[in-house]
C-alpha cells in the first residue's frame, strides 16, 4: 500500500474543498449549508450515496458571510462548481476553489453530469466561475463591510470609548437592545489626533443601519460625517468570477479639512510721542 504524506493529504483535501461566498450574514447555519449541498448531490443521477455522506464538513466564517465546504470526492467538488450563482436568502452564491488549490497530478477530475432540467429549475446556467479565491482578501473585504469612517469629530474631545458608547446608545434604540454578549460596536479607533475614526460593527447589516442613522448625528456640537472606508466593496449582483474585485467599486469620504485659522491682525503701530520738556 502507498504511504500518504501530510502534504499529499492536504492537497487532496484542497481538491475536495470549495469556497462559498456572498452569503447573507446569519442567514444560514453550517448544518443548513451542509444539507443544501447534500441535496444538490442527491439530484445528480450519477451520485452514489451508498459511499457515505456527500458533504464531509461545512465551516462558516465572518459571521456566516462566506464558508468552506469539504466534499466527499474531488468529482463532487468539481460538480458543485456548476451551481455557482444559486440564490440563497436573496443572494447568488459564489462557488470557487479556495486559495492553495492545485490540480491533481493526474489532471483535473471531471465533474458528474448535471441534468439541464435541474439547472433550469434552480435558475442557474451551470457555467463554472473562474478558479481561485483570495481568502485573505475575502477576510479583509468582509471586515471592510462591517466598518465605517466617522469624521468631523472635535479634535481631542472624543475618545474611542466615548465614540463607541455614543454609537451604541443610538443603535440600541433602533435595535431594541445593546446586543448583550454580541456588542453592537466591536472597536472604535481614533485617528489623526481625534479628527476622525474607523468604527467596526458586529456585522454588515448593523454597519449599514449605522450609516443611515449616524450621518449628521450631533456629537459634541458637531454633525458626524459617516461613510464607507477605502477598500469597501458592495456585495450584490451575480458577476461570473467569485472575487472581491467583482463585487463593486470602493467608496470613501475623506477626513474633513483642518479648520481655517483666522489670520492674526498686525501689531498696532504706535506713534512716538516726545516727552514734554520740564519747566525749570
Amino acid at each position: 500500500s502507498s504511504l500518504l504524506l501530510p502534504a499529499q493529504g492536504l492537497a487532496t483535501k484542497k481538491q475536495r474543498e470549495l469556497y462559498v461566498g456572498n452569503l447573507t450574514a446569519n442567514a444560514i447555519s453550517a448544518e443548513g449549508l451542509r444539507e443544501l449541498f447534500a441535496s444538490l448531490c442527491a439530484a445528480l443521477p450519477d451520485h452514489d450515496d451508498s459511499r457515505g455522506p456527500a458533504v464531509i464538513n461545512a465551516q462558516l466564517c465572518e459571521g456566516g458571510m462566506f464558508a468552506f465546504v469539504e466534499m466527499q470526492t474531488e468529482a463532487l467538488a468539481s460538480t458543485m462548481l456548476r451551481f455557482h450563482g444559486l440564490e440563497v436568502a436573496g443572494r447568488p452564491m459564489k462557488i470557487g476553489r479556495p486559495a492553495g488549490y492545485l490540480d491533481p497530478p493526474h489532471g483535473p477530475v471531471p465533474p458528474l453530469d448535471v441534468p439541464m432540467e435541474v439547472l433550469k429549475e434552480l435558475g442557474i446556467s451551470g457555467q463554472v466561475g473562474p478558479a481561485r479565491v483570495d481568502v485573505l482578501g475575502q477576510h479583509i473585504d468582509a471586515r471592510k463591510r462591517r466598518e465605517l469612517y466617522v469624521g468631523n469629530l472635535t479634535a481631542g474631545a472624543v475618545s474611542g470609548v466615548m465614540l463607541r458608547d455614543a454609537i451604541t446608545r443610538v443603535l440600541a434604540g433602533a435595535l431594541g437592545g445593546d446586543g448583550g454578549g454580541n456588542p453592537i460596536v466591536r472597536n472604535a479607533e481614533i485617528q489623526a489626533g481625534g479628527m476622525f475614526a474607523f468604527v467596526e460593527f458586529r456585522d454588515e447589516p448593523t454597519a449599514t443601519m449605522a450609516l443611515a442613522l449616524l450621518n449628521g448625528h450631533d456629537l459634541c456640537g458637531r454633525p458626524l460625517r459617516v461613510g464607507r472606508p477605502a477598500g469597501y466593496t458592495e456585495m450584490g449582483g451575480a458577476p461570473e468570477a467569485p472575487t472581491a474585485a467583482s463585487l463593486g467599486a470602493p467608496s470613501y469620504i475623506p477626513p474633513p479639512p483642518a479648520p481655517e485659522v483666522a489670520p492674526r491682525p498686525p501689531p498696532p503701530i504706535y506713534e512716538s510721542v516726545e516727552e514734554p520738556e520740564l519747566l525749570g
